[in-house]
């Protein structure tokens, strides 16, 4: 019971974490300059942008994290 809380804990914060990392480096790209948008589509187009990298990285590092947990649990 614990372990399965722990689980669902670390993988909000993980998705929070690199929602708010990918969120802080498209900012800081200045797409603005590229792309001719209306401003609430802009912020909208970041903020799924945000999202959809943030969810990528931070499922790629929980994968990552399980196995190498599976992994010695297994030795």
């Amino acid at each position: 019971m614990l372990y399965s809380n722990l689980k669902i804990i670390l993988n909000i914060v993980c998705y929070l974490f690199f929602i708010f990392i990918a969120f802080w480096c498209i900012v800081d790209l200045h797409l603005e300059r590229f792309l001719r948008m209306h401003e609430p589509q802009f912020k909208a187009l970041i903020i799924m942008l945000s999202v959809a990298l943030g969810y990528l990285c931070a499922s790629f590092f929980i994968t990552l994290l399980y196995e190498i947990h599976d992994l010695f649990n297994q030795i």
